[in-house]
């Protein structure tokens, strides 16, 4: 249900005050949608790197008058969602991220094992 809405749709609003990377603007923008969303640190972060629209954060005035300048351009919101898609791609590559993260756990776990040796051949010395 998602994908299809995804695939009908020309604009993704998302008005959060607080967010880490914000991952459902990224799954949107990957599905070539143009995001439209508050300008909060991590939402220009973003922004700054794939495209897509600003907000003022808070401002419900702001938020409309942004999504109704972005309609005016409905015509060329499929072409521009292309190219955010393709940024999107570039930029976060998911494969890349999930190995990082992979990596990283290993590393934490062979530390960790590192330690609980140590502290075994120390209660061996101490005894």
């Amino acid at each position: 249900v998602l994908d299809i809405l995804y695939q009908n749709a020309l604009a993704f609003v998302h008005a959060s005050a607080s967010e880490g990377l914000p991952m459902v603007v990224l799954e949107a923008a990957a599905a070539g949608v143009v995001p439209i969303i508050s300008d909060i640190l991590e939402h220009r972060e973003v922004i700054d790197r794939i495209g897509g629209f600003c907000f003022r954060t808070g401002d419900i005035y702001d938020c409309a008058r942004t999504i109704e300048v972005v309609f005016r351009s409905a015509a060329s919101l499929p072409r521009i969602g292309k190219d955010i898609q393709r940024a999107v791609l570039q930029h976060y590559d998911w494969g890349h991220a999930a190995n990082l993260t992979a990596a990283r756990y290993r590393t934490i776990g062979s530390v960790e094992r590192v330690r609980e040796r140590r502290r075994a051949v120390q209660l061996r010395f101490a005894v």
